[in-house]
Formats: structure tokens, sequence, C-alpha cells
């Protein structure tokens, strides 16, 4: 039995998940195995997952529904006492493994969370790199036990935005023991403006984040604004300036001292200057 379950799901990553993959293959530590969750893949991903071949690499394809229900598949057919999910755009770091079972060896948490390298690709295609960030919800940042995952439920299927920082909350209301490791464990590339090609994806999901929560943020007023804000702010990016109006206004009553929130409210009633602070990264949904 494998000690660690890697999971990478993957959906039309012809350009990335070769690298993904061997940067699993090129680990220190040995005893894992790879989980490759084909996601509907249209273009020949699957024919790259394909042309690796090991006893400890396993393929399955589904229909695309997303990535969450792909790391569940994944997760439904680990062997392995823990489970790392990397996505199939990021890099596990050489020695990323290692240092995982190290901690995993000597600890009592269901939950291990290291920190990662961000590497940022900016508009004239050239990458900058942080290094040393704290620890944050991104697969390969953290490994989790096996029953942990199960216990919570997994990944809940219909966040398509925001699915790890779900999954961390439920992990919270459960109280589960967290480990912290001092150690870089992932290479994390982000390319400016992917957030907004996802702005559609994050209202949805705060959306449902703020409705799934309903009876938690009666009691937390002042987390629930920081949500509003965050949907009032992608209304005005999308200009929406009817939906902005009334969600940051309901943001602004949860908490009156807030005047960042009463600023960002006037801006939606003046859509000329919202645009110049909030620029319009896409289009509102029904033009």
């Amino acid at each position: 039995m494998p000690d660690i379950s890697i999971i990478i799901p993957f959906f039309n990553e012809r350009n990335t998940l070769e690298k993904a993959i061997n940067s699993v293959l090129i680990q220190d530590f040995k005893n894992w195995e790879l989980i490759l969750v084909n996601d509907g893949s249209t273009d020949d991903s699957l024919s790259i997952a394909q042309n690796f071949e090991s006893s400890r690499i396993h393929i399955l394809s589904q229909k695309n529904q997303g990535v969450s229900a792909a790391r569940n598949r994944g997760a439904d057919h680990a062997s392995g006492k823990w489970l790392i999910f990397l996505d199939a755009d990021d890099l596990l770091l050489g020695d990323a493994l290692d240092n995982y079972y190290g901690k995993m060896s000597n600890t009592n948490a269901g939950l291990i969370r290291s920190s990662y390298t961000r590497r940022v690709c900016l508009e004239n295609q050239n990458w900058i790199e942080e290094k040393n960030r704290k620890t944050a919800k991104i697969p390969g940042s953290f490994a989790i036990l096996t029953k942990v995952f199960f216990e919570v439920g997994g990944y809940d299927v219909d966040f398509c935005y925001g699915e790890n920082s779900e999954l961390f909350r439920r992990l919270e209301f459960k109280k589960i023991m967290t480990s912290h490791l001092d150690k870089d464990t992932l290479i994390y590339f982000d390319k400016e403006g992917t957030q907004s090609k996802n702005i559609h994806a994050i209202i949805s999901s705060n959306k449902l984040l703020i409705e799934k929560y309903k009876e938690y943020f009666e009691y937390y007023p002042k987390e629930k604004q920081v949500y509003l804000q965050i949907l009032g702010v992608c209304y005005l990016r999308i200009g929406d300036y009817k939906a902005a109006n009334e969600i940051l206004w309901n943001a602004y009553l949860l908490n009156k001292l807030n005047f960042r929130t009463l600023a960002r409210w006037v801006l939606s009633l003046s859509p000329y200057v919202s645009e110049k602070i909030y620029p319009r990264r896409v289009k509102y949904i029904n033009e």
C-alpha cells in the first residue's frame, strides 16, 4: 500500500500535463501512487497521460464534470493513507513528498499545510518569482488523511471556484488538527488575468457559499460582508451596476463603520467613475 496518493485532474492540459506528471516521477520519496483523472478532455491530454507506463500510475476518465468531481473520483480510487491533490499546470518540488512524509511520520494531525513558490506570468510573457509565501489553500500545498477527506464529505461538486477554501471551511468546523510544514512543496503558476476569466465562476461560487453557510454567517456578519464585497466588485467589473448596488448596500448594512464598502456602493451609482477604478474585464453574462 502506498503512503501517499497524488491525484492530478486534467481537462485540456496538453501544454502542462507532462511536466506535472514528471514532477511526481522525480520525487526522492518513492512509496506513492499517481492517479490521473481525465475530466472529458477534447485535446490530446489523455494520450499524453497514456504515454507514462508504470504500475504506480492509474488513469481514469469521465465526462466533463469539473475539477471537484474529478478530484473526488481520484480519491475514490486512492489506496494511500494520505492524499495530495495537484493541478495539472503546477509542479511539485523534487523533495516535496520527502518533506511531507517526514511530517506525516511525526504527527497526529489530519491535515498538513506547507508553503509554496508563486511564479507570475506578466503580459509581456516574462515570469517573476515570489518565494517563501505563507501557507495557502492551493492543491499541492497541503496533504490530507484519506479518511479525513471522506469524513468531511470530499469536495463539494457544486463549487466551480473557491472549492479548496470551502473544503477547508468544513475541516475547520470539524476541528481537524493541522500541522504546518515549514518547507516549500509546490511551484504555483499564476497568469495575470486568470481571475478575470473566471469572474462568473467567482460570482456563482460566492453566492452558493453565502447560501450554504447562511446560519453561520448570521453569527459572523463581518465575514459575510467580505464575501458580499467580493460579489459587489465582481458585478462592477462585468458592468452589472444594479446588482452591484444592491449587494454592496446590503454589505454596508452589516457593518456601517466600514466606509470602504460605502465608497464602493457610491461607485455603483456612477458607472463612468466605476469603470475607471474597476475596468470591465469580461462582458456581462446576458450581453
